[in-house]
């Protein structure tokens, strides 16, 4: 996608793994909270994720955009533009980067998408189920 919109309050799913450690992982959904510019550029997005130990290091390492006072009082994660590099078939020998926020929009998700997710208590959840759909693909 070449451009991301988003605005506070957006449902988001990462869709990279960013830092499994820092389980910034594939599908960790949260809330847009706020933006933060630089040079009237948006360095980064802040997100407000649903698994409250997601971000930590991530926290520690951008602390100059978490210690804001909108900010100082939840576990609002800055995401920055990610470099991603992707082979280009057929051989593989050359590739391509694309430099984006690994951020969708996350207010509907496929089965495959889900797929390992976390619900918070409480969340909304519907499943279109068609006689279409193969064993296994929902458990």
């Amino acid at each position: 996608m070449r451009i991301l919109e988003l605005k506070e309050g957006a449902r988001v799913a990462l869709i990279h793994n960013v830092n499994n450690i820092d389980d910034l992982y594939n599908n960790a959904m949260g809330i847009v909270k706020g933006f933060e510019y630089e040079d009237g550029k948006v360095e980064c997005v802040m997100v407000e994720f649903d698994n409250e130990s997601s971000g930590r290091n991530q926290r520690i390492k951008y602390s100059k955009y978490c210690q804001k006072p909108k900010y100082k009082d939840h576990n609002i994660t800055p995401i920055v533009r990610y470099d991603n590099k992707y082979p280009i078939p057929p051989f593989h020998e050359k590739s391509a980067h694309v430099i984006q926020f690994p951020l969708q929009l996350g207010w509907a998700l496929t089965a495959h998408r889900v797929q390992g997710c976390e619900f918070t208590k409480g969340s909304k959840i519907v499943v279109h189920w068609t006689k279409d759909m193969q064993p296994g693909m929902a458990y």
